[in-house]
C-alpha cells in the first residue's frame, strides 16, 4: 500500500499548509487504516501504543483548534466593544464641535478655530497621555526621600 492511499501523504499536505481540519480528517483516516492493517504493521515493527499516540494526537488538535476558535471570538467581541466605544465617543465629539462652532461664530474667532474635530482629538489624546503618565508615575520611596 503506498503512502497516498494510507492516508499519510494527504496528513502531510495539511500539516504543511497549517489546515487544522485536514489534519484532523487526515488523522482520522490514517487511524482507520491503521485500526485495519493493525497486525501486518506490528509484524512490521509498528510500536503496539501507536493507535493511542495518533488518537491522542488528533484529540490535541481539536482541542488546540478549539482554544484557538474561543480565543479569535474573544478578540473579535472586545474589536466590537471598542468600535462601539470609539463610535460613541465620536458622536459626543462631533456635537461638542457642533455646539462650540456655533457658540463662536461670531464672538470669539481664536476659540472658534478650537472646536474642530482635529484639535478636539489633540485634548482627548494629550488628556489621556498625561493620565497615563501619572498612573505610571512612581511614589518616591519614604526612606529615600530625605537621602
Amino acid at each position: 500500500m503506498t503512502a497516498k492511499a494510507f492516508g499519510i501523504s494527504d496528513l502531510r499536505i495539511s500539516i504543511r499548509k497549517r489546515d487544522y481540519e485536514g489534519v484532523l480528517k487526515g488523522v482520522k483516516i490514517l487511524m482507520s487504516n491503521v485500526q485495519n492493517h493493525l497486525t501486518a504493521l506490528q509484524g512490521k515493527g509498528m510500536p503496539a501504543a501507536m493507535p493511542q499516540t495518533l488518537q491522542g494526537l488528533h484529540d490535541g488538535v481539536a482541542q488546540n483548534r478549539l482554544k484557538q476558535f474561543e480565543i479569535q471570538s474573544n478578540r473579535a467581541g472586545i474589536v466590537q466593544n471598542n468600535l462601539k466605544t470609539l463610535n460613541e465617543l465620536y458622536i459626543r465629539m462631533t456635537e461638542i464641535y457642533s455646539i462650540g462652532k456655533m457658540l463662536y461664530k461670531n464672538t470669539d474667532p481664536a476659540k472658534y478655530a478650537d472646536y474642530t474635530f482635529t484639535k478636539l482629538l489633540k485634548k482627548v489624546r494629550n488628556a489621556t497621555a498625561s493620565s497615563a503618565t501619572a498612573d505610571n508615575a512612581v511614589a518616591p520611596d519614604a526612606n529615600t526621600a530625605n537621602s
